[in-house]
């Protein structure tokens, strides 16, 4: 058996809990949560590379008018349903920068 190493993870309180509690729920240690995680990771391309901030802006400002109309009448929620559509259609646009951008296995 290969020896093993420590690595060290820095994480906030709440981040920790998670990964407590979704290893739990694995029925695993953290320690082989983590590594399941890490190993079957993709590797993605870098935003920075590929993501065009005003898009990403403009995705973040739909995101917040939409829990803005959510939060109001039977009128609201149809607004928040139809900028939920409309930002899915970002997203997709987006994920689509991603793939087009991502190193090619």
């Amino acid at each position: 058996m290969a020896a093993r190493t420590n690595v060290t993870v820095r994480l906030n309180a709440d981040e920790n809990i998670t990964i407590k509690r979704n290893a739990a729920g694995q029925g695993v240690s953290v320690s082989e949560y983590l590594r399941r995680a890490a190993l079957a990771a993709k590797p993605t391309a870098s935003a920075s590379a590929s993501v065009d901030p005003a898009i990403a802006q403009r995705l973040a400002d739909l995101l917040d008018r939409m829990e803005a109309a959510a939060e109001t009448d039977s009128q609201g929620r149809a607004d928040a349903l139809a900028l939920i559509s409309k930002a899915g259609n970002g997203f997709h646009s987006l994920l689509a920068r991603y793939q087009a951008a991502a190193p090619k296995a």
